[in-house]
């Protein structure tokens, strides 16, 4: 192991937007599991997406807060260290303007 944490911001933020696609699929489930039903002519078949959808809302709204949280630590984590590169670039720009400066 090098000793080496490297860490893309740009991917994190990526993941988080992604995940937000996820959630965002997710909770459409139910709208999608009924137009379904309307396309099965078998009553038994669409009686069965129906208690399907019924059924998994208790999950798929656990899922829900989960994919969501790890969207937004994700997406936060990423701008955090973007933010905090940018600053502590800043801060030592400043410091070598200043050493130069001092130099005669």
């Amino acid at each position: 192991m090098s000793g080496k944490l490297n860490i893309n911001p740009d991917a994190l933020i990526d993941a988080g937007r992604a995940l937000g696609v996820v959630k965002a699929d997710f909770e459409s489930l139910p709208q999608r599991a009924d137009n379904t039903c309307g396309f099965i002519s078998d009553a038994t078949l669409s009686g069965k997406v129906a208690e399907f959808g019924s059924n998994w809302k208790k999950k798929r709204e656990e899922m829900l807060t989960a994919i969501g949280g790890l969207g937004d630590a994700a997406r936060g984590i990423g701008e955090t260290i973007v933010d905090v590169d940018t600053q502590l670039e800043s801060q030592l720009n400043g410091s070598a303007t200043c050493a130069n400066n001092g130099a005669v």
